[in-house]
């Protein structure tokens, strides 16, 4: 059974769980950071850790990963969005989320608008929503947050795939 990804996965859930729209600045980032990385660490965890619990599971996760490497683009879930965002994020430390918030002026005339994604050193507007979408791909202008669920439901049907031709064997 695939047992340690699933605790990743489990703990990526926990993760979305608490990246709310309230978030900012550095805790957006390292909440943001720790989604994306146990999204894909997933696969990882599944590939260096279950596979060596025993050979027909082993066999199971690598017939698994060969259907999915051959199937590339597709699906867009793990290769335009797991796969992109955390080689993007661990690699140049730069994330697809544009999280923005719209504050009137004083006068009513008119407004600003502030970057809760890339702000760095404080707050603004604390406990206030953030607008916050992917701005870019398949998933260009859906809330992040979404995405991410969508990540974990691909992963635990993936999960319970891998048991299933292990089962089989």
């Amino acid at each position: 059974m695939t047992r340690a990804a699933r605790i990743v996965l489990q703990d990526a859930k926990y993760a979305i769980a608490r990246h709310t729209e309230t978030l900012q600045a550095e805790e957006f980032r390292a909440s943001w950071f720790a989604v994306i990385g146990l999204l894909r660490a997933v696969g990882h965890v599944l590939d260096k850790v279950d596979a060596k619990s025993s050979p027909v599971l082993e066999q199971a996760i690598r017939t698994k990963w060969n259907q999915l490497s051959a199937s590339r683009p597709e699906p867009t879930i793990f290769w335009d969005f797991i796969h992109a965002e955390r080689n993007r994020f661990l690699k140049s430390y730069e994330h697809g989320i544009d999280r923005t918030i719209t504050i009137p002026t004083l006068s009513g005339v008119g407004s600003i608008k502030l970057d809760g994604g890339n702000a760095r050193g404080g707050w603004f507007a604390a406990g206030h929503a953030f607008n916050s979408v992917i701005t870019s791909g398949p998933y260009a202008g859906q809330n992040e947050r979404t995405v991410a669920l969508a990540a974990h439901q691909w992963w635990a049907g993936y999960l319970n795939e891998v048991d299933r031709l292990a089962s089989n064997e």
